[in-house]
C-alpha cells in the first residue's frame, strides 16, 4: 500500500522530534559523571574544528532551581596507563552565560597548549560557565577588600560537587594532582576555592583576582602562584599582593610556599603572558599534595 506524501513527511517530522528529544535529556542532569576515556563527545563538528580538542563532554548541572553548564576536555588514551591530573579553570566575567562555549575562548586555549608544549598527552579540563548575573565569588573586585561569607555561592559550589563527582566515578583522575586556575572573576574564584577546601588541591595559579586576607592560615603549605598587573584599573594589584602579605606573615621563619609575580607594565589583561610561560606551567605540573 502506497503512503502518502504527508504522511510520510509526519513520520519523519515525529522522527526528528523525538531524536531531539532524546538529546536534550541526555545533555542535562547530574548523572553520567563518570566519563571515561574516549566519551562521545556532545560537541557538534564546527565547534570541534573551531577548538581542535579531544574527548569533550558538555552537560549541565542542576543546583536546586539553578543550573550551571559545564564542559569537560579530556586528553586521555583508552587505557590510561598513569593517573592523570585534573585541572579546574575558572573563567572571568566577560565570559559568563549558558553558551557552554564563551569560557572555553579566552585564556584556556593558551593553557592547554603549554601542557601539550610540555609533552603532557594524559591530562582532563574541567571548565565551568557561570550564569549571566552570576559570580564564582561573592566579592566586590572593585574594593580594595572583602571578608569570605560563611557559605559560599550556589556556583562554587556546585563546580565543587562536579570536581567530586568526577573523582568518585573516574579512579584514573590522580586526587594528588588536581589544580585550580582562573583569570579575573575568575581569580576571585580560585582563591575562594582554595580557601573553602585548603587541603584539597595540590596547587593554585589565581590571575589578577583576589581573597579574604583575615582567612590564610590555612593556605601556608599550599604551593600558589599569584600574578597580577601593576597597572589593572579593573582590579586593584593591591587585592594580590595583599594575599601574599598575609600569607607571608602567617608563614614567619617557616617556608613560603607561594609566589607571586607582578607585571610592571601591564594592566588587567595577563593571562595569556602567564600560561604561555613554560615556567609557570612547568611549576604547576610539578606539585603533587605528596609532596606538601
Amino acid at each position: 500500500m502506497m503512503i502518502s506524501r504527508v504522511v510520510k513527511a509526519n513520520i519523519f517530522l515525529t522522527f526528528c522530534l523525538l531524536n531531539l528529544a532524546l538529546y536534550s535529556c541526555a545533555s542535562e542532569g547530574n548523572d553520567a559523571m563518570k566519563v571515561g576515556p574516549n566519551s562521545k563527545s556532545m560537541i557538534s563538528k564546527n565547534e570541534r574544528k573551531v577548538h581542535l580538542w579531544d574527548d569533550t563532554v558538555k552537560k549541565v548541572f542542576k543546583h536546586g532551581d539553578h543550573k550551571l553548564h559545564y564542559t569537560i576536555l579530556q586528553y586521555v588514551d583508552s587505557v590510561p596507563k598513569e593517573k592523570i591530573p585534573l585541572v579546574v579553570f575558572l573563567h572571568g566575567s566577560g565570559e559568563r552565560g549558558n553558551d557552554n562555549i564563551a569560557q572555553l575562548k579566552v585564556g584556556l586555549p593558551n593553557l592547554i597548549q603549554s601542557f601539550k608544549k610540555e609533552g603532557m598527552n594524559q591530562f582532563m579540563v574541567l571548565a565551568p560557565q557561570c550564569p549571566e548575573n552570576q559570580l564564582w565569588s561573592d566579592a566586590d573586585w572593585t574594593q580594595p577588600a572583602h571578608v569570605m561569607k560563611k557559605n559560599m555561592l550556589w556556583t562554587l559550589e556546585s563546580v565543587f560537587s562536579i570536581i567530586d563527582s568526577i573523582t568518585q566515578n573516574n579512579p584514573w583522575v590522580d586526587t594528588n594532582r588536581i589544580y585550580v586556575t582562573g583569570l579575573s572573576m575568575g581569580g576571585f574564584g580560585t582563591w575562594e576555592m582554595i580557601q573553602r577546601r585548603p587541603d584539597f588541591f595540590a596547587a593554585a595559579i589565581p590571575i589578577c583576582g583576589g581573597g579574604d586576607k583575615t582567612q590564610v592560615k590555612d593556605l601556608v603549605q599550599l604551593p600558589i602562584w599569584a600574578f597580577h598587573g601593576r597597572k589593572d584599573k579593573a582590579v586593584m594589584v593591591g587585592r594580590t599582593t595583599d594575599m601574599y602579605s598575609a600569607i607571608q606573615k602567617e608563614v614567619g621563619s617557616g617556608k613560603l610556599k607561594i609566589k607571586m609575580t607582578i607585571y610592571e607594565s601591564k594592566g588587567h589583561l595577563i593571562w595569556n603572558d602567564t600560561y604561555d610561560n613554560a615556567e609557570v606551567v612547568q611549576w604547576l605540573l610539578s606539585q603533587s599534595k605528596e609532596k606538601h
